[in-house]
């Protein structure tokens, strides 16, 4: 079972995906020195404000041909999300990119995330709920 919830919300909406119970994001979050989390955690604040930072070193599109899919960048770790709508931004989880074949695994990953996510999130009609 695959559901959202809320992790931060001001003019954007930040959620994380839930996976039989298993919270992606927090839990790598929380699995990482108080530094890193500091730095984590600043950088989807400030997203939550403003939107998504227009830094490529912070935040960039990644080239994927099935769906829009991006990454917050606080080095040396990713955090892979999609946008749902013009304001909800979608995390599927978090890695540390330490190789760059790792790094098509995890957007692999993504993908089967949010196609799960989105399938989920339709009503009989085939529209978002």
């Amino acid at each position: 079972m695959l559901k959202a919830q809320l992790l931060l919300a001001d003019k954007y909406k930040i959620y994380y995906l839930v996976v039989n119970g298993r919270h992606l994001v927090r839990d790598f979050i929380d699995g990482l020195p108080l530094s890193n989390q500091k730095k984590i955690y600043s950088l989807l604040n400030f997203s939550a404000k403003n939107g998504p930072p227009k830094n490529k070193e912070s935040f960039k599109k990644l080239h994927c041909k099935d769906r829009r899919i991006y990454e917050f960048r606080p080095k040396p770790y990713r955090i892979l999300c999609t946008f749902d709508g013009e304001t909800k931004i979608i995390l599927s989880h978090g890695f540390k990119k330490d190789k760059p074949k790792k790094q098509q695994i995890e957007i692999e990953r993504a993908l089967k995330l949010f196609k799960q996510y989105f399938e989920g999130n339709k009503n009989e009609n085939g529209k978002m709920v």
